[in-house]
């Protein structure tokens, strides 16, 4: 028996059958389920984490606040009260009172801080390592200020904070690692991965840089800080390991800090340039660990931050979704179409 086109009526019903149940009520059903799994899976996993967001970031901003109001910010003190004439005067020690350990150049950096009132400079230098903290963490910066080593950095005015910003952005430009070289030297440690990675324009950009900044300062303060900054950090090397600080020497934890970055620019394990960092600081106090919070960022690819970690989980959440239901069939094109509510900013 033959229908109104010529074709056999039951494979006709039959073929009409399957057509029908593959393009009709079962992709309605997929996605439907889909739907179901959206708003019960991922949307209540996004509410979650929002929540977790909002609790931590206030938490973040009163500790923040607590800082301000209860640091002594010793640390910026001495950035705000360094003599220009004297630059390394009361440098008599790791610990000493106000004393100046940067190169000439980041004196005259910071002087502008020297014309504010006290509690407007430690204001503004919150608001600097609270900007360079959103630079690393995102939106995730005020609940980062829970964690011990950022609020030390906070409570005391140091500048592990901006260093934790000079990783992400000197794997873009690596004269940022000029910072680590002018402030404490051994954290421009960064330097070296570009040098094992034979990457000589960056390092010559670096290097011009850096002979520019030379030039300039000995035009404007002229010789004697800088061999006073130099004789300074000789002395300082022979000086006791503060007693609230990681008994290890300098030395070897440079050397392994070089072998460390060497075996990364090697392999292009960015994460062992901030361990590398860490482990180089002149003085390894609790606060020193601020860089180490870069290693989510960097291990992604290079100095793009925050967002790209949110991308990156977002093309997995994609591509796990894809593979369970198989871009082939209808739920796969479901998804490919409109479906996944993280694929929107």
């Amino acid at each position: 028996m033959r229908n109104r086109v010529g074709l056999p009526a039951r494979g006709w019903t039959g073929f009409s059958r399957t057509r029908f149940s593959w393009t009709g009520v079962g992709a309605r059903r997929t996605a439907g389920e889909w739907m179901r799994f959206s708003w019960t899976g991922v949307s209540a996993r996004r509410a979650a984490g929002e929540l977790t967001w909002v609790s931590l970031s206030v938490l973040g901003g009163l500790w923040a606040i607590w800082v301000f109001f209860t640091g002594h910010g010793a640390d910026l003190h001495a950035y705000w009260t360094a003599n220009l004439g004297d630059l390394y005067g009361r440098t008599t020690g790791i610990q000493a009172g106000d004393g100046f350990f940067y190169a000439p150049p980041i004196a005259l950096l910071l002087a502008p801080l020297k014309i504010l009132p006290w509690q407007v400079a430690r204001l503004l230098w919150l608001a600097v390592q609270m900007a360079a903290l959103r630079y690393v963490a995102g939106r995730w910066a005020l609940a980062a200020v829970l964690l011990p080593p950022v609020w030390l950095d906070m409570f005391y005015g140091n500048i592990y904070i901006l260093f934790a910003a000079m990783i992400v952005a000197g794997l873009r430009q690596p004269s940022r690692w000029l910072f680590g070289l002018l402030t404490k030297v051994t954290p421009g440690i960064g330097l070296v991965w570009f040098a094992v990675r034979r990457e000589w324009v960056h390092l010559a950009r670096a290097a011009a840089l850096l002979a520019g900044i030379v030039v300039l300062s000995l035009l404007v303060q002229g010789v004697g800080p800088w061999v006073a900054w130099i004789t300074t950090l000789q002395r300082l090397a022979t000086l006791p390991i503060p007693a609230d600080a990681l008994q290890i020497p300098l030395l070897p934890r440079v050397a392994v800090a070089v072998g460390v970055v060497a075996f990364g620019a090697r392999t292009d394990r960015r994460w062992t340039i901030p361990v590398a960092m860490t482990l180089a600081m002149p003085t390894l106090w609790p606060v020193a660990l601020v860089p180490l919070l870069t290693i989510p960022l960097v291990t992604t690819r290079p100095a793009i931050g925050v967002a790209a970690v949110a991308r990156s989980l977002r093309t997995w959440l994609r591509s796990r979704n894809q593979g369970e239901f198989g871009m082939g069939s209808s739920a796969g094109r479901v998804l490919a179409f409109d479906g996944d509510p993280l694929s929107r900013e």
